[in-house]
């Protein structure tokens, strides 16, 4: 099972992140931001949001006393720490 720990924290990572960087380029090179800096953006603005979760994720896959624990009590525990 340890290629599965942390595949759903994983998938919520990932699904919002790409959602977000592909809207937020395509806005930004709409208005006429050359490509380098519209995919700056794009990467700033979707990993802001989501960078909490993969601290989640990564903890469940590094930290083997979390393997047993759900996302939320990860969370639980990051927070109050």
């Amino acid at each position: 099972n340890l290629l599965s720990v942390g595949l759903w924290p994983t998938i919520s990572r990932e699904v919002p992140s790409y959602a977000i960087y592909f809207v937020t380029f395509r806005l930004l090179k709409d208005l006429g931001l050359p490509t380098v800096l519209a995919g700056g953006a794009a990467g700033v603005a979707c990993w802001v949001p989501v960078y909490p979760i993969d601290v989640v994720k990564t903890t469940l896959q590094e930290d083997e006393s979390y393997n047993r624990r759900s996302a939320w009590e990860v969370l639980g525990t990051i927070v109050k720490e």
